[in-house]
């Protein structure tokens, strides 16, 4: 069966409201980018809420597949056939036709979903179902229709051509961002030895800085990155060099005799590290515009010490390529962030064990189309069955859970429940 597009799901993040159009435009640009090297001329598109993918004539339809599973954002591809709209009779000829080639002989349940995009169709959407759902049964006698539990759902939306699907590859999911923090101070990494003017090697800041440290003042003059430390050290004389340090919660001076090194600089023999940056998704968006990203906190991958931040800022991203997990390497993502005020999605003010938390600008009325998630707290949740929502089948449902452990003191915050997945069709979708 040849398919004509694909119908695109995104992730259920950040969708709603007047921000909706930033994750759209930033999600066709990387599905843009990602289908460059396909051979074909593939077109990209917002119609009327959905995202669209038309294909040329003749393309490598698992090179398009794999090509889009690589754009982070996306949990579903539903690959279509476009019909023209020669009126109902036809439609409907052309909805079983669809059936009997890709599903020949079918035996099993089905419900028939229409989307009427095209408002000025004479026939409403449930007539429409209803009508189509009776044609199927008439060429498929052993089939039955079961609109809460189907085992097939074919859609048909109705726009200016009749568009079928029936199915729904995982897309990797998630809404990427790309991360900029920028910490109070320059954090600490260690010491070293740096050799003077007589050839001497000598550890000016030992015992004296540790790592993890943050260096927020220099003679009094209020550190922001490591180019200001290194102006003030040049405008020095040699004589000692005021501190003053932030450890843990507590603030101290220390006195160090900077050391001058042949080059007539004054080194103080201290490694240091100021802003971090990188990739991640977006976990969740409340209706006040605040959401969480990356599931743990941001630590400094020399200390391993959580990053202390005076602020930090969301961009949009183009993700390039991801690298499958395997066991002993947890794989990862590569993407390009430009750091411009036009890319700007929102501020980060906190970094946690539990993640980075901010708020998301240019963003009302966030849930005013859907229905909000209500937080339990902590004390709340027993042990038993329960249920997780995920999109592994393209668009999020819910799957049966148990809860077989809760260790409220926990070290680590986002480890405090155990869960065992009891669902057969989660196993079998993810293959246990």
């Amino acid at each position: 069966m040849i398919f004509h597009a694909f119908l695109i799901k995104y992730a259920e993040i950040a969708i709603k409201g007047k921000n909706r159009y930033l994750f759209e435009d930033a999600l066709v640009k990387q599905m843009k980018l990602a289908l460059e090297p396909v051979e074909g001329e593939f077109t990209v598109t917002k119609e009327q809420g959905r995202v669209y993918v038309f294909c040329p004539e003749k393309y490598d339809f698992d090179e398009a597949v794999e090509a889009l599973q690589r754009v982070f954002g996306i949990v579903g591809i539903s690959p279509v056939v476009i019909y023209e709209d020669q009126g109902f009779d036809q439609m409907a000829k052309d909805v079983v036709s669809y059936m009997e080639a890709r599903y020949p002989g079918y035996n099993g349940s089905f419900k028939v979903y229409t989307r009427r995009a095209k408002k000025s169709y004479p026939i409403t959407s449930m007539e429409v179902s209803a009508a189509i759902g009776e044609k199927i049964l008439d060429a498929f006698p052993d089939a039955s229709v079961d609109v809460h539990n189907p085992e097939m759902t074919l859609s048909v939306e109705i726009r200016d051509k009749i568009y079928v699907y029936s199915e729904t590859l995982p897309g990797p999911g998630g809404m990427p961002i790309g991360i900029y923090l920028e910490t109070e101070g320059v954090m600490v990494l260690g010491t070293e030895k740096v050799t003077g003017t007589d050839g001497e090697r000598l550890e000016p800041a030992r015992h004296l800085v540790k790592a993890g440290d943050y260096i927020v003042e220099c003679n009094g003059t209020k550190i922001r990155d490591k180019k200001e430390l290194q102006t003030i050290l040049k405008t020095t004389d040699g004589t000692d060099v005021i501190l003053k340090l932030r450890r843990d919660s507590e603030y101290l001076e220390v006195k160090v005799k900077p050391v001058r090194s042949k080059k007539n600089n004054c080194m103080l023999g201290i490694w240091v590290r100021d802003n971090a940056q990188g990739l991640g998704t977006v976990t969740f968006l409340n209706s006040d515009s605040r959401f969480g990203a990356l599931g743990h906190g941001i630590h400094d991958t020399d200390t391993n010490a959580l990053m202390e931040i005076r602020n930090g800022r969301v961009y949009e991203t183009s993700i390039r390529s991801i690298q499958k997990g395997i066991d002993g390497n947890p794989g990862g993502i590569e993407g390009i962030i430009v750091y411009n005020r036009y890319n700007v999605l929102g501020k980060i003010d906190k970094n946690t064990d539990c993640g980075i938390f901010g708020t998301l600008d240019r963003t009302e009325n966030l849930f005013q189309d859907t229905d909000p998630m209500e937080i339990m707290q902590t004390d709340e949740i027993k042990k038993g069955d329960a249920k997780i929502r995920c999109c592994v089948e393209g668009k999020v449902k819910e799957y049966k859970i148990r809860i077989t452990k809760i260790d409220k003191h926990t070290r680590e915050e986002n480890k405090g429940l155990e869960i065992e997945v009891t669902d057969p069709k989660l196993l079998e979708i993810t293959g246990g």
